[in-house]
């Protein structure tokens, strides 16, 4: 079910939450963290492991910026947060510093689907 809707043709992910049926501790973390009510509600443990075989794992560095409010660049994506936290700022025309509207960590899904 899951498969057709996160796979684009012809392309086949490689990564180490590809086989979600490894019982890698990465994939089965992952997998836990979009069963919560917080993450995508309804998913069994099952639909959650295939949906991470399509996840490719990144690192973003503390302090990087990686998606702007009205970004126009490739946005189509959505992570799954597995350890530490994001913060996510507005700028206000009456402040000099961006204010904190949010404080997202572990389990929490960022981008669009």
């Amino acid at each position: 079910m899951f498969r057709s809707f996160f796979q684009k043709k012809g392309v086949t992910p490689e990564s180490p939450l590809q086989d979600a049926s490894d019982g890698s501790q990465a994939a089965d973390r992952a997998a836990e963290l979009l069963i919560v009510p917080t993450a995508l509600m309804g998913l069994t443990l099952p639909e959650a492991r295939l949906i991470v075989r399509h996840m490719q794992p990144q690192i973003i560095s503390k302090g990087t910026v990686f998606i702007r409010e009205g970004d126009t660049r490739d946005t189509g994506f959505m992570m799954l947060l597995l350890d530490g936290e994001v913060t996510v700022e507005t700028k206000v025309a009456s402040r000099p510093e961006p204010i904190i509207i949010a404080l997202l960590g572990p389990g929490s899904l960022i981008g669009e689907l």
